[in-house]
Protein backbone atom coordinates (compact mmCIF):
# COMPACT_ATOMS: atom_id res chain seq x y z
CA UNK A 1 0.00 0.00 0.00
CA UNK A 2 2.74 2.49 0.96
CA UNK A 3 4.70 2.15 -2.33
CA UNK A 4 1.42 2.62 -4.22
CA UNK A 5 0.64 5.83 -2.31
CA UNK A 6 4.15 7.20 -2.79
CA UNK A 7 4.08 6.46 -6.52
CA UNK A 8 0.85 8.40 -7.00
CA UNK A 9 2.04 11.25 -4.76
CA UNK A 10 5.17 11.51 -6.92
CA UNK A 11 2.99 12.24 -9.96
CA UNK A 12 2.35 15.74 -8.54
CA UNK A 13 -1.20 15.45 -9.93
CA UNK A 14 -3.65 16.63 -7.24
CA UNK A 15 -6.65 15.29 -9.15
CA UNK A 16 -5.14 11.82 -9.32
CA UNK A 17 -4.31 11.84 -5.62
CA UNK A 18 -7.83 12.93 -4.69
CA UNK A 19 -9.34 10.31 -7.02
CA UNK A 20 -7.56 7.45 -5.27
CA UNK A 21 -7.31 8.68 -1.68
CA UNK A 22 -9.57 11.68 -1.14
CA UNK A 23 -7.78 13.89 1.37
CA UNK A 24 -4.02 13.69 0.55
CA UNK A 25 -3.06 14.65 4.12
CA UNK A 26 -4.92 11.62 5.49
CA UNK A 27 -3.20 9.44 2.90
CA UNK A 28 0.21 10.70 4.01
CA UNK A 29 -0.68 10.15 7.67
CA UNK A 30 -1.51 6.55 6.86
CA UNK A 31 1.98 6.06 5.43
CA UNK A 32 4.04 7.30 8.38
CA UNK A 33 4.78 3.84 9.77
CA UNK A 34 5.67 2.49 6.36
CA UNK A 35 8.28 5.19 5.78
CA UNK A 36 10.58 3.18 8.06
CA UNK A 37 12.07 0.64 5.68
CA UNK A 38 14.71 -2.10 5.88
CA UNK A 39 17.89 -1.49 3.91
CA UNK A 40 18.50 -3.47 0.73
CA UNK A 41 19.04 -7.17 1.39
CA UNK A 42 17.48 -7.00 4.87
CA UNK A 43 14.07 -7.52 6.48
CA UNK A 44 12.39 -5.97 9.48
CA UNK A 45 11.16 -8.52 12.01
CA UNK A 46 8.95 -7.59 14.95
CA UNK A 47 6.69 -8.84 17.70
CA UNK A 48 5.16 -7.45 20.86
CA UNK A 49 4.33 -8.69 24.33
CA UNK A 50 0.79 -9.84 25.02
CA UNK A 51 -0.86 -7.60 27.65
CA UNK A 52 2.45 -7.29 29.50
CA UNK A 53 1.32 -4.51 31.84
CA UNK A 54 -1.68 -6.58 32.93
CA UNK A 55 0.56 -9.62 33.40
CA UNK A 56 3.06 -7.70 35.53
CA UNK A 57 0.28 -6.13 37.63
CA UNK A 58 -1.25 -9.54 38.31
CA UNK A 59 2.11 -11.05 39.25
CA UNK A 60 3.09 -8.12 41.47
CA UNK A 61 -0.14 -8.30 43.46
CA UNK A 62 -0.67 -12.06 43.33
CA UNK A 63 -4.13 -11.74 41.71
CA UNK A 64 -4.52 -15.45 41.10
CA UNK A 65 -7.44 -15.61 38.66
CA UNK A 66 -5.60 -13.19 36.42
CA UNK A 67 -2.38 -15.19 36.63
CA UNK A 68 -4.32 -18.37 35.79
CA UNK A 69 -5.90 -16.60 32.80
CA UNK A 70 -2.51 -15.67 31.40
CA UNK A 71 -0.98 -19.09 32.08
CA UNK A 72 -3.86 -20.75 30.21
CA UNK A 73 -3.45 -18.21 27.38
CA UNK A 74 -7.06 -17.17 27.69
CA UNK A 75 -8.44 -13.80 26.60
CA UNK A 76 -8.05 -11.34 29.49
CA UNK A 77 -10.77 -9.08 28.06
CA UNK A 78 -13.30 -11.93 28.15
CA UNK A 79 -12.09 -13.05 31.58
CA UNK A 80 -12.44 -9.52 32.92
CA UNK A 81 -15.93 -9.14 31.44
CA UNK A 82 -16.85 -12.45 33.05
CA UNK A 83 -15.73 -11.24 36.47
CA UNK A 84 -17.71 -8.01 36.09
CA UNK A 85 -20.96 -9.32 34.58
CA UNK A 86 -21.17 -12.79 36.11
CA UNK A 87 -21.43 -14.41 32.68
CA UNK A 88 -19.06 -17.37 32.60
CA UNK A 89 -16.06 -17.49 30.30
CA UNK A 90 -17.50 -20.66 28.77
CA UNK A 91 -20.76 -18.88 27.96
CA UNK A 92 -18.81 -16.19 26.15
CA UNK A 93 -16.95 -18.89 24.20
CA UNK A 94 -20.26 -20.54 23.28
CA UNK A 95 -21.58 -17.21 22.03
CA UNK A 96 -18.50 -16.75 19.82
CA UNK A 97 -18.88 -20.28 18.42
CA UNK A 98 -22.55 -19.68 17.59
CA UNK A 99 -22.23 -16.18 16.14
CA UNK A 100 -18.76 -16.28 14.62
CA UNK A 101 -17.70 -13.25 16.63
CA UNK A 102 -17.00 -12.30 20.23
CA UNK A 103 -19.78 -11.24 22.58
CA UNK A 104 -20.17 -7.41 22.68
CA UNK A 105 -19.17 -7.47 26.37
CA UNK A 106 -15.58 -8.23 25.34
CA UNK A 107 -15.05 -4.81 23.80
CA UNK A 108 -17.66 -2.74 25.61
CA UNK A 109 -16.85 -3.95 29.13
CA UNK A 110 -13.79 -6.21 29.35
CA UNK A 111 -11.44 -4.27 27.09
CA UNK A 112 -12.42 -0.85 28.41
CA UNK A 113 -12.09 -2.05 32.01
CA UNK A 114 -8.61 -3.47 31.43
CA UNK A 115 -7.40 -0.34 29.66
CA UNK A 116 -8.98 2.21 32.00
CA UNK A 117 -9.09 0.77 35.51
CA UNK A 118 -5.76 -0.91 36.28
CA UNK A 119 -4.19 2.22 37.73
CA UNK A 120 -7.02 3.56 39.85
CA UNK A 121 -9.09 5.07 37.04
CA UNK A 122 -12.63 6.17 37.82
CA UNK A 123 -15.44 7.40 35.55
CA UNK A 124 -13.32 9.90 33.62
CA UNK A 125 -10.78 7.21 32.74
CA UNK A 126 -13.59 4.90 31.65
CA UNK A 127 -15.09 7.55 29.36
CA UNK A 128 -11.70 8.10 27.72
CA UNK A 129 -11.66 4.49 26.49
CA UNK A 130 -15.40 3.81 26.11
CA UNK A 131 -16.34 2.95 22.49
CA UNK A 132 -20.06 3.39 23.30
CA UNK A 133 -19.56 7.18 23.39
CA UNK A 134 -21.35 7.73 26.67
CA UNK A 135 -24.27 5.33 26.22
CA UNK A 136 -23.76 4.08 29.77
CA UNK A 137 -25.05 6.19 32.64
CA UNK A 138 -22.78 7.38 35.42
CA UNK A 139 -24.35 4.82 37.77
CA UNK A 140 -23.72 2.00 35.28
CA UNK A 141 -20.08 2.98 34.80
CA UNK A 142 -19.46 3.29 38.54
CA UNK A 143 -21.06 -0.12 39.10
CA UNK A 144 -18.70 -1.66 36.54
CA UNK A 145 -15.70 0.01 38.18
CA UNK A 146 -16.70 -1.27 41.61
CA UNK A 147 -17.20 -4.77 40.19
CA UNK A 148 -13.73 -4.65 38.59
CA UNK A 149 -12.16 -3.58 41.88
CA UNK A 150 -14.10 -6.22 43.84
CA UNK A 151 -12.76 -8.85 41.43
CA UNK A 152 -9.16 -7.60 41.78
CA UNK A 153 -8.77 -6.73 45.48
CA UNK A 154 -5.07 -7.58 45.57
CA UNK A 155 -4.27 -5.01 42.88
CA UNK A 156 -6.38 -2.39 44.65
CA UNK A 157 -4.59 -3.20 47.92
CA UNK A 158 -1.20 -2.82 46.20
CA UNK A 159 -2.15 0.72 45.13
CA UNK A 160 -2.51 1.35 48.83
CA UNK A 161 -3.96 4.14 50.88
CA UNK A 162 -4.15 5.80 54.27
CA UNK A 163 -7.50 4.55 55.58
CA UNK A 164 -9.26 1.17 55.67
CA UNK A 165 -12.88 0.28 56.23
CA UNK A 166 -13.20 -2.14 59.12
CA UNK A 167 -16.80 -3.23 59.35
CA UNK A 168 -18.86 -0.05 59.35
CA UNK A 169 -16.06 2.23 60.43
CA UNK A 170 -13.04 3.79 58.76
CA UNK A 171 -9.71 3.96 60.55
CA UNK A 172 -6.26 5.31 59.71
CA UNK A 173 -3.74 2.80 58.35
CA UNK A 174 -0.86 3.12 55.90
CA UNK A 175 -0.73 0.21 53.45
CA UNK A 176 0.27 -0.68 49.90
CA UNK A 177 2.47 1.56 47.77
CA UNK A 178 0.95 4.80 49.04
CA UNK A 179 1.60 3.78 52.63
CA UNK A 180 5.17 2.68 51.91
CA UNK A 181 5.95 5.95 50.13
CA UNK A 182 4.60 8.05 53.00
CA UNK A 183 6.60 6.06 55.54
CA UNK A 184 9.76 6.37 53.44
CA UNK A 185 9.38 10.16 53.24
CA UNK A 186 8.73 10.37 56.98
CA UNK A 187 11.78 8.20 57.81
CA UNK A 188 14.67 9.01 55.42
CA UNK A 189 17.28 6.27 55.09
CA UNK A 190 14.88 3.47 56.05
CA UNK A 191 13.53 1.09 53.38
CA UNK A 192 9.83 0.26 53.23
CA UNK A 193 7.91 -2.25 51.12
CA UNK A 194 4.19 -2.23 50.30
CA UNK A 195 2.14 -4.49 52.52
CA UNK A 196 -1.56 -5.43 52.43
CA UNK A 197 -3.94 -3.74 54.82
CA UNK A 198 -5.01 -5.46 58.02
CA UNK A 199 -8.49 -5.92 56.51
CA UNK A 200 -8.90 -8.70 53.95
CA UNK A 201 -6.20 -10.93 52.45
CA UNK A 202 -2.97 -10.26 54.33
CA UNK A 203 -0.75 -12.54 52.23
CA UNK A 204 2.45 -10.60 51.41
CA UNK A 205 2.67 -9.31 47.86
CA UNK A 206 4.81 -11.76 45.83
CA UNK A 207 6.77 -9.11 43.90
CA UNK A 208 8.05 -6.22 45.96
CA UNK A 209 9.28 -2.80 45.02
CA UNK A 210 11.17 -1.01 47.78
CA UNK A 211 11.09 2.66 48.74
CA UNK A 212 13.77 4.70 50.49
CA UNK A 213 14.66 8.40 50.66
CA UNK A 214 18.35 9.25 50.31
CA UNK A 215 19.83 12.67 49.44
CA UNK A 216 16.31 14.15 49.29
CA UNK A 217 15.37 11.70 46.54
CA UNK A 218 12.64 9.09 46.90
CA UNK A 219 13.98 5.94 45.25
CA UNK A 220 11.72 3.16 44.04
CA UNK A 221 13.93 0.07 43.74
CA UNK A 222 12.64 -2.41 41.17
CA UNK A 223 13.15 -6.20 41.23
CA UNK A 224 15.92 -5.71 38.65
CA UNK A 225 17.75 -3.36 41.03
CA UNK A 226 17.11 -0.33 38.82
CA UNK A 227 15.88 2.79 40.62
CA UNK A 228 13.11 5.18 39.65
CA UNK A 229 13.79 8.55 41.31
CA UNK A 230 11.39 11.21 42.60
CA UNK A 231 13.23 14.41 43.54
CA UNK A 232 12.48 16.46 46.67
CA UNK A 233 9.52 14.37 47.88
CA UNK A 234 7.20 16.17 50.27
CA UNK A 235 4.08 15.48 52.34
CA UNK A 236 1.36 18.05 52.97
CA UNK A 237 -2.17 17.95 54.30
CA UNK A 238 -4.44 16.96 51.43
CA UNK A 239 -7.00 19.49 50.22
CA UNK A 240 -8.93 16.78 48.39
CA UNK A 241 -8.90 14.14 51.14
CA UNK A 242 -9.34 15.79 54.55
CA UNK A 243 -7.31 14.20 57.30
CA UNK A 244 -4.92 12.53 54.85
CA UNK A 245 -1.54 13.40 53.36
CA UNK A 246 -0.75 14.47 49.80
CA UNK A 247 2.49 13.29 48.16
CA UNK A 248 4.40 15.56 45.78
CA UNK A 249 7.83 15.75 44.14
CA UNK A 250 9.77 17.94 41.72
CA UNK A 251 9.91 16.92 38.08
CA UNK A 252 10.18 18.29 34.55
CA UNK A 253 6.66 18.51 33.14
CA UNK A 254 6.41 18.25 29.35
CA UNK A 255 2.65 17.58 29.22
CA UNK A 256 0.39 20.66 29.47
CA UNK A 257 -2.55 18.61 30.72
CA UNK A 258 -0.62 18.11 33.98
CA UNK A 259 -0.15 21.85 34.54
CA UNK A 260 2.58 24.41 33.77
CA UNK A 261 5.47 23.26 31.60
CA UNK A 262 8.97 23.04 33.02
CA UNK A 263 10.42 22.18 36.44
CA UNK A 264 7.38 21.97 38.72
CA UNK A 265 6.08 20.31 41.86
CA UNK A 266 3.68 17.54 40.91
CA UNK A 267 1.27 15.51 43.01
CA UNK A 268 1.28 11.73 42.94
CA UNK A 269 -0.46 8.90 44.78
CA UNK A 270 -0.43 5.15 45.24
CA UNK A 271 -2.11 3.98 42.05
CA UNK A 272 -0.01 6.33 39.90
CA UNK A 273 3.22 5.06 41.48
CA UNK A 274 1.92 1.51 40.95
CA UNK A 275 1.58 2.44 37.26
CA UNK A 276 5.18 3.71 37.29
CA UNK A 277 6.35 0.43 38.87
CA UNK A 278 4.34 -1.78 36.51
CA UNK A 279 5.56 -0.03 33.37
CA UNK A 280 9.15 0.14 34.62
CA UNK A 281 9.22 -3.60 35.37
CA UNK A 282 7.73 -4.33 31.94
CA UNK A 283 10.39 -2.08 30.41
CA UNK A 284 13.14 -4.01 32.22
CA UNK A 285 11.79 -7.21 30.65
CA UNK A 286 11.84 -5.55 27.22
CA UNK A 287 15.42 -4.34 27.74
CA UNK A 288 16.49 -7.85 28.72
CA UNK A 289 14.91 -9.15 25.50
CA UNK A 290 16.68 -6.55 23.35
CA UNK A 291 20.05 -7.64 24.75
CA UNK A 292 19.26 -11.32 24.16
CA UNK A 293 17.99 -10.65 20.64
CA UNK A 294 21.15 -8.75 19.73
CA UNK A 295 23.29 -11.62 21.00
CA UNK A 296 21.28 -14.04 18.84
CA UNK A 297 21.75 -11.98 15.67
CA UNK A 298 18.66 -9.78 15.87
CA UNK A 299 19.92 -6.19 16.33
CA UNK A 300 17.17 -3.83 17.49
CA UNK A 301 16.50 -0.77 15.31
CA UNK A 302 13.28 0.39 16.98
CA UNK A 303 11.08 -0.33 19.97
CA UNK A 304 7.63 1.16 20.56
CA UNK A 305 5.83 0.53 23.86
CA UNK A 306 5.85 -3.30 24.14
CA UNK A 307 7.02 -3.97 20.58
CA UNK A 308 10.60 -4.71 19.47
CA UNK A 309 11.66 -4.27 15.83
CA UNK A 310 14.94 -5.69 14.51
CA UNK A 311 16.66 -5.72 11.13
CA UNK A 312 18.15 -8.98 9.85
CA UNK A 313 19.56 -10.27 6.54
CA UNK A 314 17.04 -11.84 4.17
CA UNK A 315 16.75 -15.60 4.62
CA UNK A 316 17.95 -15.62 8.24
CA UNK A 317 16.09 -15.97 11.53
CA UNK A 318 12.45 -16.81 12.17
CA UNK A 319 9.46 -15.33 13.97
CA UNK A 320 9.25 -18.46 16.16
CA UNK A 321 12.83 -18.08 17.39
CA UNK A 322 12.36 -14.32 17.76
CA UNK A 323 9.33 -14.69 20.03
CA UNK A 324 10.96 -17.47 22.03
CA UNK A 325 13.91 -15.17 22.79
CA UNK A 326 11.54 -12.36 23.80
CA UNK A 327 9.86 -14.75 26.24
CA UNK A 328 13.18 -15.67 27.88
CA UNK A 329 12.99 -13.77 31.15
CA UNK A 330 15.60 -12.39 33.57
CA UNK A 331 16.25 -14.38 36.77
CA UNK A 332 14.00 -12.16 38.89
CA UNK A 333 11.02 -12.81 36.56
CA UNK A 334 11.38 -16.56 36.08
CA UNK A 335 8.05 -18.35 35.76
CA UNK A 336 6.02 -15.27 34.90
CA UNK A 337 3.41 -15.90 32.13
CA UNK A 338 5.00 -13.37 29.76
CA UNK A 339 4.86 -14.19 26.06
CA UNK A 340 5.26 -12.49 22.71
CA UNK A 341 2.75 -13.02 19.92
CA UNK A 342 1.57 -11.61 16.60
CA UNK A 343 5.03 -11.39 15.06
CA UNK A 344 5.56 -10.30 11.47
CA UNK A 345 8.35 -9.90 8.94
CA UNK A 346 8.56 -7.51 5.99
CA UNK A 347 10.33 -4.67 4.26
CA UNK A 348 8.41 -1.79 5.81
CA UNK A 349 7.38 -1.07 9.38
CA UNK A 350 3.68 -1.63 9.98
CA UNK A 351 1.14 -2.26 12.66
CA UNK A 352 1.23 -5.89 13.74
Amino acid sequence: MVPHVLEIMASHAPGLVEFFFGDPVLAIQGCVRGLFQAREGYDLIASDYSAIEAVVAAIMAGEQWRIDTFRARKDIYLASASQITGTTYEEYEQYAAQHGDNHPDRQAIGKVAELALGYGGWEGAWRAFDPDEGNKTSDQVCAIIRAWRDASPRIVAYWGGQRVKDGWQWRDELYGIEGAVIQAIQSPGVEFVPRPSSVGDQTPFPVQVRFVVRDDILRMILPSGREIKYHEPRLEHSAKRPGQLAISYMTWNSNPKYGPMGWVRMDTWGSRIFENADQAIAHDILRHAIINLRAAGYPCVLHVYDEIVCEIPEGTGSIEQYEAIMATLPPWAQGWPVRAAGGWRGKRYRKG
